[in-house]
């Protein structure tokens, strides 16, 4: 692809010539969730840009096929639950997801995004359907490589869940890891205690450039 694009940080940054920006597409078979390496090098030549390589993840998640085995009564009380995580690149976490189930009702839940010390980092209403399963909620939250966080909703009447599925350990997918279970009551407390049940909390994750890429010479 041609460098020719203007780029405003090199007329700033006093270029005689700023049109060393190119625009790289990223294409749909990388937007799998999965970490992938992408190298830029001089046409004709194996020698790479400054900067080389760059590493994305795009539309990371850990169950997006998954759906719970059975559902738990709140007996009454409000509850909120999710799934600690951490990433190993950073990035951004752009939608966190709950499955609904069918008797828990419709309204009123909250994504919500912690630090493993307590402190509420971020929150946002879930744009819920009339159907039950999964629902998202649009957050755009910027994580660090190597911290971990807690992302949670909150239930009413019912959650649906998956008995042992942290029993053997933590799950990783493509940069994400989720390292197990936590809920606590009431709705919009903190998330203390530990299980090993899937309460079906999860992200969907953008880690560095999953749009199309746009960028200059000689450093990207």
């Amino acid at each position: 692809m041609p460098a020719d694009r203007f780029r405003r940080d090199l007329a700033n940054a006093g270029w005689a010539n700023p049109y060393h920006g190119f625009l790289f597409f990223t294409p749909s078979s990388m937007k799998n969730g999965k970490i992938h390496q992408i190298n830029v090098n001089f046409a004709g030549t194996g020698i790479g840009l400054s900067g080389n390589p760059q590493f994305i993840a795009c539309g990371s998640s850990f169950f997006p096929t998954g759906t719970p085995v059975t559902t738990a009564s709140g007996q009454g009380a409000s509850w909120e639950q999710g799934v600690e995580l951490s990433s190993s690149m950073t990035g951004i976490i752009t939608k966190v997801k709950f499955w609904r189930a069918n008797d828990e009702p419709m309204g009123g839940h909250t994504a919500n995004i912690w630090s493993t010390s307590g402190a509420r980092l971020a929150s946002a209403p879930f744009d819920e359907t009339a159907s039950p399963g999964w629902q998202y909620a649009t957050i755009n939250f910027p994580v660090t490589a190597g911290t971990h966080y807690r992302v949670s909703y909150n239930i009413y009447n019912v959650v649906a869940k998956t008995f042992g599925t942290f029993t053997n350990g933590p799950i990783t997918k493509g940069p994400l890891t989720a390292w197990t279970s936590y809920y606590s009551t009431p709705a919009g407390s903190f998330p203390s205690s530990s299980s090993t049940s899937n309460l079906f909390a999860d992200v969907g994750a953008s880690i560095r450039r999953c749009g199309n890429m746009k960028t200059a010479y000689p450093s990207w």
